[in-house]
């Protein structure tokens, strides 16, 4: 189906390409990181070169979009006329959106014991250790019930 929709953008000299890809996700809860443990989630991404950005489709908006797609495609086919749809209509279209760029772990194991922790974290790309996107400097510190005092350094003191 990708492949079709492809070439239906091709026939309508759309400048829109569509590729499946995996992206992985880690679980939230320590149990499932401690276990490595990865959820792999099918996705079609649509990359719109007419406009200069990318954006996901899940399975559901693909399958939903693609009917629409093969719809104005018939009309094409009847009419004899390009299909010159307003933003909204067209099928291929997508307001921007965030977009998931990679995910990046941060230890937080010295906290009960009053110490934080700075450090330089790697941003990791859908297939983990595969794809390096950047790197973050981020810092988790003890802090009181405020949030305003640096118990660390309370206790760096005593």
């Amino acid at each position: 189906m990708v492949i079709e929709v492809n070439l239906i953008a091709n026939e309508f000299k759309r400048n829109i390409s569509l590729k499946t890809k995996i992206q992985h996700f880690h679980e939230d809860s320590y149990e499932m990181e401690a276990k490595n443990y990865r959820r792999p989630k099918i996705l079609i991404e649509v990359q719109n070169k007419e406009l200069g950005y990318r954006y996901n489709w899940n399975i559901d908006k693909f399958t939903n979009r693609f009917y629409l797609i093969k719809d104005i495609l018939d009309q094409f086919y009847s009419s004899g006329l390009a299909p010159h749809l307003p933003r909204e209509e067209d099928p291929f279209w997508d307001p921007p959106e965030q977009t998931l760029i990679g995910q990046c772990y941060l230890n937080m194991l010295g906290l009960p014991n009053y110490i934080d922790n700075p450090s330089k974290l790697l941003i990791l790309g859908d297939h983990s250790h595969e794809k390096e996107n950047g790197e973050m400097q981020a810092n988790v510190a003890p802090t009181d019930e405020e949030g305003v005092k640096n118990l660390s350094e309370v206790y760096e003191s005593e």
